[in-house]
């Protein structure tokens, strides 16, 4: 098994070293039993090197927690949906008497393996459905803003300040908008979202308000 020993010295370069093969199938499924964690061979082998690079000498006890995604597993996994975070049990109370942590292996994970049992995939409000959500818009990326325009139509709300302007669009990400910020000479310098709107928030001193909502509600 290509797991890393713990008492290599390195801890850096064993990180760096760390990556799962292309054949390597991960899925972390929060249902109402509990937890499954689903993975082929070469997932269980990958999750194992990590487990021994948790386990290194020079690893601090006090470090902030490792987040899944960029930390451990590459954003590309989930993209490419060989790694899943579903997370769909959370907002509900279980319905059962107890809660587990599962270990299962199959060579196939998300619905090839649940059949419909229980929702699989990942979940809208994480990293790579975040990731997800703007890879769909690169084609933005320095495009001017008719361009842009053209593919979201026109903006509800804009800010205008001394550096140029930010303008949200309705559009299919989790949060139902898209936020971009234009330089001086009207091409995209920025994309994105987040979880507070912007058209929550108070202007800052020096920015004008050009556009506020033009008579639509904004995406709940």
């Amino acid at each position: 098994m290509p797991t890393k020993s713990v008492s290599d010295t390195d801890l850096g370069q064993v990180i760096a070293d760390f990556e799962p093969p292309k054949e390597a199938k991960i899925e972390f499924n929060v249902h109402s039993d509990g937890l499954s964690i689903v993975a082929n061979k070469e997932g269980w082998e990958s999750l194992a090197e990590w487990c021994l690079i948790m386990a290194h000498p020079e690893m601090k006890t006090d470090l902030d927690p490792l987040e899944l995604t960029d930390d451990v597993l590459p954003n590309r996994m989930f993209m490419d949906g060989r790694a899943l975070v579903s997370f769909w049990a959370i907002p509900g109370q279980p319905d059962v008497a107890y809660q587990d942590v599962y270990f299962h292996r199959s060579d196939v994970i998300g619905d090839e393996y649940w059949h419909g049992m229980v929702k699989s995939g990942n979940s809208r409000f994480t990293k790579p459905a975040i990731y997800a959500a703007l890879d769909r818009y690169k084609t933005l990326e320095a495009a001017p803003r008719v361009e842009v325009e053209k593919k979201l139509g026109e903006p509800f709300y804009e800010r205008r300040s001394m550096k140029g302007s930010t303008v949200c669009y309705k559009a299919d990400t989790p949060e139902g908008w898209l936020g971009v910020d234009y330089g001086l000479d009207n091409l995209v310098a920025y994309f994105g979202f987040s979880v507070a709107p912007l058209w929550e928030e108070e202007p800052a001193e020096g920015v004008e308000v050009v556009i506020d909502y033009k008579g639509e509600e904004p995406p709940a």
